[in-house]
């Protein structure tokens, strides 16, 4: 067996026998549901190896689902675009967490300046890890915050 992964590795963890016509990896997932596969010392998402193996230019671009199904490689359920993009996309399909309560300015200073990792933010403020980084990186909405009392 060869040091590194290779394209016939990759391939052999994606189930193209779904109902949905996703492929699915099958290989080991993140919290967030995504797969990760490393080749040639690159690490990258399972999803933007199968947009790179069909040819696109992906530097640089996010790749997006159509289908919502974060384990899906087929190409032909991605996309390439932007955040803004992949973020639109997300409203339009009414996929976005909304909280019952929303953020005081405390929590979102606390989330700013906090050493903790997002995933962790996220679970203590029942937000999305997503906002979570948002929200440190200063580019979330604050119009889901509320006044502090």
């Amino acid at each position: 067996m060869s040091r590194y992964n290779t394209i016939d590795n990759y391939w052999a963890k994606v189930n193209k026998a779904t109902a949905s016509g996703c492929w699915e990896w099958t290989g080991k997932l993140s919290k967030d549901g995504y797969g990760s596969f490393k080749m040639q010392h690159e690490w990258m998402q399972v999803h933007r190896w199968s947009m790179k193996f069909a040819g696109h230019a992906i530097a640089g671009k996010v790749v997006c689902h159509k289908c919502d199904n974060p384990k899906c490689v087929n190409p032909d359920h991605l996309f390439l675009g932007t955040q803004a993009d992949n973020i639109k996309d997300m409203h339009s399909k009414k996929r976005y967490r909304t909280n019952d309560t929303k953020l005081t300015k405390d929590d979102v200073d606390f989330i700013k300046t906090s050493g903790w990792p997002v995933t962790k933010l996220g679970k203590k403020f029942n937000i999305s890890t997503t906002y979570a980084w948002h929200i440190k990186k200063g580019n979330a909405n604050p119009g889901l915050w509320k006044e502090n009392n």
